[in-house]
């Protein structure tokens, strides 16, 4: 799943991180007021700023790498 590669990648990288779900740890409306533009999921966020979804984030790690 979408999911498992999230995290895959994350621990690959050495990342900490933190998982929630939904109707859990948050509503559905708490969702949308963090990510008002959210039309995938799971949603990321690193260090407050909102990446997006898995592809996001496979697009911010690149750009990070190159940058960094």
């Amino acid at each position: 799943s979408i999911t498992q590669g999230v995290i895959a990648v994350r621990k690959q990288q050495g990342y900490e991180f933190e998982y929630k779900m939904l109707d859990e740890d948050f509503t559905r409306e708490e969702l949308f007021e963090q990510f008002p533009t959210a039309r995938t999921f799971p949603q990321i966020r690193i260090d407050g700023e909102n990446i997006g979804g898995y592809d996001n984030l496979v697009e911010w790690h690149t750009n990070s790498r190159v940058s960094g």
